[in-house]
């Protein structure tokens, strides 16, 4: 299984550390570095996270909450 992190996913990251910023000084690099480690962990272990039933045909796709306790 190979794992990639999609640009426009990048990109919204991008932005939700400036939305964060603009509301709480200091909390967008914290919401960067939430999205990395929840990146990381689905990476390193993918199947105990929960497959998106709306996946294209022959993909499987997984997905996990990310712990927004860390951006505050």
């Amino acid at each position: 299984m190979t794992g990639r992190v999609l640009p426009e996913a990048q990109w919204d990251v991008l932005d939700l550390s400036d939305w964060y910023d603009r509301h709480d000084p200091g909390s967008g690099d914290r919401f960067v570095e939430a999205a990395r480690a929840t990146f990381g962990a689905i990476a390193t272990q993918p199947l105990i996270y929960g497959r998106v039933d709306s996946a294209p045909r022959g993909r499987e796709i997984r997905e996990m909450v990310m712990d927004g306790s860390r951006c505050s």
